[in-house]
């Protein structure tokens, strides 16, 4: 269509142009002959430019470029034979024209009938089939008429230019020679020329044939429009008698089969014509058909009784005995992202192939109390399919839609007063199925009353939105459970089960799986109901207005469109930032023997690239250009001077742990009365977690500017020191032996530094030791401490070695000799742990 418009602009254009130049030329006056001398004060003009020299080739050149210009003359040629696309439009434009015919007649009978049915939507599935088809071609033709037109034009100037450099050296000596290589080229430029031409102007004649069709195709367009305008103006208006008016609309039925060949051939058609078209696209689609099957058949030959036994997987050990309908069902849902524009009469098929799969699948992952109406809706969805191949507005269509809309009216009232009852009413599944089927019944009860009192064209359409929309639902549940469980059996037994991500957080990936397919089948459910009611294209026309609404604040033009883009292209951002590190801190970095923290530092900066990236393309899909950022740009650097200081100050600080690394992630750390383990090193802030469980939260610029003391920089080695005292009287060196022998008998005690023991002095009341040790685990630096010196109690006590206890004399000078002698018998009677006098 785009190719068409830009052809019809290009050929109106011309003649305007032609007309505007005449008409400046005739509006301008001619330019007067005579000339005047020129006053003597005024300086004769300036000189003319002098044109450019005449490109030439060199004469010692000639030769070799010669035979390279031939080579480049031979590129530049069509070949043997035409462009493949010529042949398939000389092919299938027949076809295609007869289609067209065939449309019109339908269009006309449509009109001459009075009556619009479905033979309005069967005719634009041909229309969309047909126009997608000339379409392409015509964007095919207009690239390959730009390519002919730039190798002619690189042809005009290799013969200007080997003109030019015959002209300049025909009176050089010896230039016969180089005149046969000269006209060599400028033969082999004319015979290429002239066969281009030939192509370039079949090419054009297609694209003039194309465009024909393309315009007869915008007509139909046209006729279908005023159609679908005058069925909305008389649809609730009757369009047939009442039901019980038998003889009348028996007399009325036409040439049953007939009519019937005609559709079924129209769909076979359609389908056929796609196969052609994207044959590609179809063989991705069995082969994804067939890897699923076979790979769920090789699984249950060998690890069902693992997944059957394993909590994760034991409602998708049941997909392992219907291999084939699983496959058939992922396939068949993926069609919309694989098969470009197919037509209705593809997925009417599809669907009607694919229902038994999905009825196998939903007996084995529905719930008992929604089993029943599946199948029921199933089978009403059959019915609807044998009434579209019946003559429209015939006895036979009416009463098998009025038997639809009974059946479905009845199931609908019996799931209502079945799901009240239930045990489980309570659940939100069972309140949501309730409500879906109490409007259900009203939409079936409408359908059958319209159907019985002659307004049938109504009838019919909210029948059939209702009944294929259910289907559609089945099929989209069955189809994304489908999916859900065959990546559960991937994650388990699968070769999905061996990435570190999937042993550590299968239950947070299978979430978010799960959260993702429901939003998918309802995201496309939802566009297929505004499809089938028909207000898609007014919702979309009605959303483009309201976001493409603008408004101008200063140099910027906002609208909510932008700001939308600007909103989803960071949120995007984000979260693939955040699946990106996710599968590289779980799977990719650990693999590699990399210094500790510099994993988490490419996390970091791979993370602000991203953010980065993300918010220049959510500048651009704002329409924001970077020359409207001087204004931001000046505000945000008087904000910076003022307000913003720390927070650039604590921004530039992150850099500098990131790139220096003073501290890493890990790392245990102590700053001011704090001291813990460093968790994260943020943008602005890190988190440090304390060892009594308190999340410290720091900001980046206190960590560099402050002083910080870092145990676990370089290595985690810690020297831990034991303080003992013993009596006086103890053997210094036979102490040092025992603690040395305590020391051996500890592995985490390192013996590269080796531990010693030192003899510190005389205390008050002990011979007081130091016992030095290493440990190359920070972690369990306490605990070996703790262990340690029980073990050193422990050996003191076996050996007879006393640990002492502060003493004190006290020395009585002033008292009489009486009161002395009564402090002195109260001293002698008491314990002997007790201070003496």
């Amino acid at each position: 269509m785009s190719g068409w418009l830009a052809l019809g602009f290009l050929w109106f254009s011309q003649p305007c142009l032609g007309q505007g130049a005449a008409e400046k030329a005739a509006d301008d006056p001619p330019a007067e002959t005579t000339t005047e001398e020129p006053a003597e004060d005024v300086p004769p003009p300036a000189p003319e430019d002098s044109p450019p020299p005449i490109e030439t080739i060199p004469l010692a050149e000639i030769t070799i470029e010669s035979q390279n210009a031939l080579e480049q003359i031979h590129k530049l040629g069509p070949g043997d034979e035409k462009p493949e696309l010529l042949a398939t439009i000389a092919k299938n434009l027949p076809a295609n024209k007869e289609s067209l015919a065939k449309i019109e007649i339908e269009i006309q009978s449509i009109i001459s009938s009075g009556r619009i049915g479905r033979r309005t939507r069967r005719v634009e599935d041909e229309i969309a089939v047909v126009s997608n088809r000339l379409e392409d071609w015509q964007n095919q033709l207009v690239s390959e008429t730009k390519d002919f037109q730039e190798r002619l034009a690189k042809l005009k100037e290799t013969r200007t230019l080997w003109e030019n450099t015959r002209d300049a050296f025909a009176k050089e000596e010896g230039a016969a020679t180089l005149n046969e290589s000269i006209g060599a080229v400028l033969d082999a430029t004319t015979k290429t020329t002239e066969a281009l031409t030939l192509v370039r102007d079949e090419i054009l004649n297609a694209q003039v044939e194309v465009s024909h069709e393309v315009k007869r195709l915008l007509v139909l367009r046209e006729e279908l429009t005023k159609i679908n305008q005058h069925t909305a103006k008389q649809l609730f208006r009757p369009d047939s008698p009442v039901i019980w008016n038998v003889r009348r609309i028996v007399s009325e039925d036409g040439e049953y089969g007939r009519q019937i060949s005609s559709a079924f051939h129209s769909d076979v058609s359609s389908i056929i014509e796609m196969t052609t078209t994207h044959p590609v696209n179809l063989t991705i689609q069995f082969l994804i058909f067939l890897a699923t099957a076979i790979f769920l058949y090789k699984v249950r030959q060998r690890h069902q009784q693992t997944l059957t036994n394993d909590p994760r997987s034991k409602s998708a050990a049941k997909l392992l005995n219907h291999p084939i309908a699983t496959g058939l069902v992922i396939a068949l849902v993926l069609t919309p992202a694989l098969v470009p524009d197919p037509p209705l009469a593809y997925y009417r098929y599809t669907v009607f192939v694919v229902l038994i799969p999905v009825v196998i699948l939903l007996r084995t992952t529905l719930q008992e109390e929604f089993k029943r109406p599946a199948y029921f809706i199933v089978s009403l969805y059959v019915l609807l399919r044998i009434s579209t191949h019946l003559p429209e507005f015939s006895f036979g269509q009416r009463i098998i839609e009025l038997i639809i809309a009974v059946i479905g009216a009845a199931i609908s009232f019996h799931q209502i007063r079945h799901l009240g009852s239930s045990p489980s009413a309570g659940q939100r599944m069972f309140t949501v199925g309730r409500n879906l089927f109490r409007i259900s019944f009203i939409i079936f009860g409408a359908a059958a009353a319209l159907n019985i009192f002659g307004m049938f064209g109504l009838s019919d359409r909210i029948l059939a939105t209702l009944v294929s929309m259910l289907t559609l639902a089945l099929i989209l549940i069955a189809g994304s459970n489908a999916i859900r469980e065959f990546l559960r059996i991937s994650m388990v037994v699968g070769p999905l089960r061996h990435l570190s991500a999937v042993k550590y957080h299968y239950v947070t990936i299978d979430r978010k799986i799960s959260r993702g397919l429901n939003f998918t089948a309802g995201f496309f459910w939802l566009i297929a109901i505004f499809l089938a009611i028909g207000i898609y294209s007014a919702t979309r026309d009605a959303v483009d207005i309201v976001l493409e609404a603008k408004w101008k604040i200063g140099a910027l033009n906002l609208s909510l469109g932008s700001i939308l883009a600007f909103i989803f292209a960071i949120w995007v951002s984000v979260m693939l930032s955040r699946a990106i590190r996710f599968v590289l801190n779980a799977d990719i970095l650990p693999r590699f023997h990399l210094p500790r923290g510099i994993p988490s530092s490419i996390s970091m900066m791979l993370h602000y690239c991203i953010i980065t990236l993300g918010l220049l393309f959510a500048l651009a899909a704002a329409g924001v250009h970077l020359s409207q950022l001087s204004i931001i740009v000046g505000a945000l650097g008087v904000g910076i001077g003022f307000g913003l200081q720390s927070l650039v100050n604590n921004f530039v600080s992150g850099l500098i742990l990131i790139f220096e690394r003073p501290i890493k992630v890990g790392d245990k750390i102590q700053f001011g009365t704090n001291f813990g383990e460093v968790r994260s090193i943020g943008i602005r802030a890190s988190n440090v977690r304390s060892f009594d469980g308190a999340e410290i939260i720091v900001p980046n610029g206190n960590l560099i500017s402050n002083e910080v003391i870092n145990w676990t920089l370089s290595d985690q080695q810690r020297r831990m020191d034991i303080k003992v005292g013993v009596a006086y009287g103890s053997d210094p060196e036979k102490v040092i032996e025992l603690f040395g022998g305590v020391l051996n008998q500890f592995d985490k005690v390192l013996t590269d530094p080796e531990p010693f023991i030192t003899f510190d002095g005389f205390g008050e009341s002990s011979l007081d030791f130091t016992v030095r040790f290493w440990t190359d685990n920070f972690q369990i630096g306490l605990q070996l401490k703790s262990a340690i010196s029980i073990a050193i109690n422990k050996a003191l006590k076996e050996a007879g070695i006393e640990i002492p206890f502060p003493q004190r004399d006290l020395h009585l000078r002033s008292f009489s000799d009486a009161p002395a002698r009564t402090l002195s018998g109260v001293a002698n009677s008491m314990p002997d742990n007790d201070a003496s006098t």
